[in-house]
């Protein structure tokens, strides 16, 4: 995604139950890095810079995410809106 002159990476996406758990998770990455969430009717995604070093250290040395946040890697984000 591209927003003011950034490029992000969606780092997550979750079921739309689990948006509180992934807002406190982007509060906790937002004190380091820059990061926005988005949500559509059903899911919400955590999108992290591109230029941020979580973006490598959770995913090219493949770090465990938090518990609740599990993989579903069918979903469409065009329909998402930033929260």
């Amino acid at each position: 995604m591209y927003h003011q002159n950034e490029l992000f990476y969606r780092l997550h996406t979750t079921p739309l139950h689990l948006r509180a758990q992934l807002y406190h998770y982007a509060c906790r990455l937002g004190q380091r890095d820059n990061v926005m969430v988005t949500a559509s009717d059903t899911h919400c995604s955590i999108w992290v810079s591109l230029r941020s070093p979580s973006v490598t250290a959770l995913t090219l040395r493949r770090q465990p995410l938090p518990a609740f946040l599990q993989p579903d890697s069918q979903l469409d984000s065009s329909s998402e809106r930033m929260v």
